[in-house]
């Protein structure tokens, strides 16, 4: 099996517009970069998650992000979504970015709770970057666009 680098600019649709969003309003990449890879210990490197592991983190982690969703236990989404970037998650020892990054993408897209999705946006990048306030407005109006354009 071959492990894949995982560029989350590159690799993952909420990562690109992201990055397209923070180029837009004048913020340098490299800061995203940075504070992405700050998510690992010196020297190590994102990879790609194999198909099968990402199908049973799909299938699995939706539904638990729906039960603590319905009991408004954000903290905890926020905790299993740092556990993944971090590898600190009982389900992966391995850190797994690009499932981060769909979970956001799909807690984005399917919820109305703009200070979680801000929060996770945040966790993805190690709580290194400020988004300004109108962020997530830009980002939010970027996916529709991008949707539109295909």
């Amino acid at each position: 099996m071959v492990d894949y680098p995982f560029q989350f600019s590159r690799d993952s649709l909420l990562g690109k517009l992201i990055a397209e969003v923070w180029n837009q309003i004048g913020n340098d990449a490299s800061a995203l970069e940075d504070a992405f890879l700050s998510n690992l210990a010196d020297g190590e490197a994102f990879f790609s998650t194999p198909n099968v592991e990402r199908q049973v983190l799909m299938n699995l982690l939706p539904a638990q992000f729906r039960k603590h969703m319905e009991r408004a236990e954000y903290i905890i989404i926020g905790e299993k979504i740092q556990d993944l970037m971090k590898g600190n998650s009982h389900i992966s020892p391995v850190p797994r970015a690009d499932v981060a990054f769909e979970l956001v993408e799909w807690i984005l897209t399917g919820y109305e709770n703009d200070d979680l999705v801000l929060d996770l946006v945040r966790i993805l990048f190690n709580k290194k970057i400020i988004f300004p306030e109108n962020f997530l407005e830009k980002l939010r109006a970027q996916y529709v666009h991008m949707l539109n354009e295909t």
